[in-house]
């Protein structure tokens, strides 16, 4: 039974991703789960039930495993099965530091090489997450959270930025920081408005 596709993750599949090859829409789907805890950590992962959940067969199901388990997001034991990585808070505190750090550097980039073009998407999604005050659908905070920060790092327009983003992915979703996007895009404000560039 096929249930949902890549248009109803949380997680945000790469803009420039191929999804045309079945176990790269496993690994999307099975990512999603995993980042948005679906699949909480230290959880068994059943490759039948999984193929029978997706309406796939089990070879895409293992191809995504196997580069589930590159990127560290499961862990795989000979003859006791393939687990979904826990959660290290001391990673999770390493992560965080890089991230004040990083967010800044990518927001003041974003800010100087702010196209026009970029302001629309900017203001829609200010107006998005103002109507998400309150929210309690957690998957939708996600998604918005996600989307945010693709927003400022794609408007940094730097190629190697990407690869920076599952980690905000984890982090966010481990504490449920979800406010985050906010300081993001008031960062970017910040930014944009030090050095006069646009108009906010």
């Amino acid at each position: 039974m096929h249930q949902g596709g890549l248009s109803e993750l949380a997680v945000l599949v790469p803009e420039h991703a191929v999804t045309d090859q079945l176990s790269q829409q496993a690994y999307y789907r099975l990512r999603d789960r995993i980042v948005t805890l679906g699949l909480a950590p230290g959880t068994l992962v059943n490759e039948r039930d999984l193929a029978e959940e997706f309406g796939l067969g089990r070879t895409p199901i293992r191809d995504a495993l196997r580069r589930l388990a590159d990127d560290g997001l499961v862990e795989v034991y000979p003859r006791r099965g393939i687990y979904v990585g826990p959660i290290d808070v001391g990673d999770l505190g390493a992560i965080s530091e890089i991230r004040v750090e990083l967010e800044g550097f990518v927001s003041r980039l974003a800010a100087e090489r702010c196209q026009p073009a970029d302001l629309s998407d900017i203001s829609a999604l200010i107006d998005e997450l103002d109507a998400a005050s309150g929210e309690s659908d957690e998957r939708r905070l996600i998604h918005l959270d996600q989307r945010i920060h693709r927003l400022i790092y794609r408007m940094a327009r730097n190629p190697f930025l990407p690869s920076a983003w599952l980690s905000d992915c984890l982090v966010n979703a481990a504490t449920g920081d979800f406010g985050e996007a906010a300081f993001a895009l008031a960062l970017l404000g910040a930014n944009v408005l030090f050095l006069g560039m646009v108009a906010w």
